[in-house]
């Protein structure tokens, strides 16, 4: 059963791997493909019936740009802020707001 397990795995990896290494081979056939960046037109375009890398479709469906943010810096201004309303200091707390709903004693 281990033995399985591990052919599995073997076999698994290898056919993670098979686009990726064909691709790489293709680096050294001595030919290359271009990618249509005309989407908006209706076209055709012939194919190379002799290339292995038709086999696998590797059109990018999406482009990505990421955005860039400024850093922001937070200015630090050491001020005293004096106000005419004093209402919350000198509120004291009385002993009724603390108390809690009324409790049935049985």
């Amino acid at each position: 059963m281990k033995q399985l397990k591990h052919l599995f795995l073997i076999f698994g990896a290898f056919l993670v791997l098979m686009p990726g290494l064909v691709s790489f081979s293709h680096i050294f056939s001595g030919h290359e493909h271009h990618l249509c960046h005309h989407y908006a037109k209706k076209h055709f375009h012939a194919k190379d019936l002799d290339c292995d890398l038709y086999k696998y479709h590797s059109n990018p469906a999406l482009e990505i740009s990421f955005l860039e943010f400024p850093v922001f810096i937070p200015k630090i201004t050491r001020e005293i802020t004096v106000t005419p309303y004093e209402f919350l200091e000198d509120h004291k707390p009385l002993c009724y707001d603390l108390r809690g709903p009324p409790a049935r004693f049985t």
